[in-house]
This record gives C-alpha cells, sequence and structure tokens, in this order.
C-alpha cells in the first residue's frame, strides 16, 4: 500500500514538474522558427513576467525584433530585458523624447498659394496634423527636404522630425481603404515603424487622428471614405 501511494506521489511529482517545464518553455531559442505574431506574442510575454506586468514598450519591442532577424536567440534577448530592466547596459537604449521645439506649424497662405517653412531640427519630416479642410497630401500639396518644408494649395499643419523603421525596404507600402465610410483597419508590419501617407486615393480627406491613424492596438486604420497608400518614406 506505501509502495503505490509513493508511486502515485512520484508520478504526480513528474507531471507538475512536466507542467511547469512545459508552461516556462513558450518559445525555441531560434525565434525565427516563428512568425511576427508570435514572435511579437513571446516578446511581450516575456517583459510582462520579468517586470511584473508592465508593457513592453513599442521602441524596445521593435529593437528585439529587429535583433531577432540579425540573430539574437530567445536567452539572448531574455537577458537584455533584463538588464533593461534593472538600468544596466544592455543593447536596447530607450529613444530620446523629441523636445516640444521640434514640432512647428507650417501653412500655405496668399490664396493657396505655394509656401515653405524652415525647420527646427536637421533631418526629414512628417506631418502630424492637419490643421486645413484642404487635404495634405505629400508629394502633392506639400513635401520635405533638408531643412524645409514646403506647402501649397491650402494645405495646412503640423510636422515633426520623421523616423524610419529599422530594415524596412524603400518600396513597402499599404493600401488601406474605409469601405462604405466605415472604420477599416489594415496589415501593417510595426517593425517597419510608423507609417506615414504617401498617397491619398480618395475624395475623401484623409486627415491624421481623423480619419487615418496608426496605434498598437489596431495598427494602421482608416475611416470617413479615406483611401490612401501608406509607406515608409524617410
Amino acid at each position: 500500500m506505501i509502495k503505490r501511494l509513493l508511486a502515485i506521489l512520484l508520478l504526480t511529482l513528474s507531471l507538475s514538474s512536466l507542467a511547469f517545464a512545459q508552461s516556462k518553455a513558450y518559445a525555441p531559442e531560434d525565434l525565427n522558427r516563428l512568425d511576427r505574431q508570435d514572435q511579437t506574442r513571446v516578446l511581450e510575454r516575456e517583459y510582462s513576467d520579468q517586470s511584473r506586468g508592465a508593457r513592453l514598450p513599442d521602441d524596445q519591442l521593435e529593437f528585439y525584433l529587429d535583433q531577432i532577424d540579425s540573430g539574437w536567440s530567445f536567452s539572448r534577448i531574455k537577458q537584455d530585458m533584463a538588464e533593461s530592466l534593472g538600468g544596466g547596459r544592455g543593447g536596447w537604449r530607450p529613444q530620446p523624447v523629441a523636445p516640444v521645439s521640434s514640432t512647428f506649424h507650417c501653412e500655405s497662405r496668399r490664396k493657396f498659394g505655394y509656401g515653405e517653412c524652415r525647420t527646427p531640427f536637421n533631418g526629414r519630416a512628417r506631418l502630424v496634423r492637419q490643421t486645413s479642410r484642404t487635404a495634405c497630401i505629400e508629394g502633392r500639396t506639400w513635401g520635405t527636404r533638408h531643412g524645409v518644408v514646403w506647402v501649397n494649395n491650402g494645405c495646412e499643419g503640423d510636422f515633426a522630425l520623421a523616423g524610419r523603421g529599422r530594415g524596412a525596404p524603400a518600396d513597402y507600402s499599404v493600401t488601406c481603404k474605409s469601405n462604405d465610410y466605415g472604420f477599416s483597419a489594415c496589415a501593417w508590419r510595426p517593425q517597419f515603424g510608423y507609417p506615414q501617407l504617401i498617397e491619398q486615393i480618395s475624395q475623401s480627406p484623409c486627415v491624421q487622428g481623423r480619419s487615418w491613424g496608426y496605434d498598437r492596438t489596431r495598427g494602421l486604420w482608416v475611416n470617413r471614405g479615406c483611401e490612401a497608400r501608406f509607406g515608409t518614406r524617410y
């Protein structure tokens, strides 16, 4: 009887150990075996476990996705997360927060004519918020070059320093359409950074924050009849 009880106890302990090991081994060492969605899920779970429930910052997520492509193992990423949470010198570094002065306003004046605005930074600019009723369409009613933003045909908006996702191909783009003037979400690869409106296709204006936008929960989205092509121009 005692031997039988001991056998049952040993079997129970073995099953518990196996279940615990399986619960911890939720990802392979070579994360390239997973697709991007599963890689993201693994990274977010590991960070949440190490930080006791905190959310993995978007820029840190992009950094680790890039490192997976370069050959980092899961163990190395876990170690780097631990170092970053402990204030150590891991591979990831927080991105500096852009000062308020880096955002500026530019508008087309003199009867919807051409105008230029000097940028308060070195580098190219992106449209942060359209403030005019006339659509601001990059390449048609506004554009940017080193140190200058130009606007035309009534475009008016707020601009800021542009960035580009690591490893984004120059020809990568996604066309997103609001069907029946309703909300639509479109697949966008988060490792390529923030999408930029390249070409408006619809007659309805595509205004960032109103008829199109991008966030981690919904991804790239359009609304109110907006149809446009988005890419990583910078």
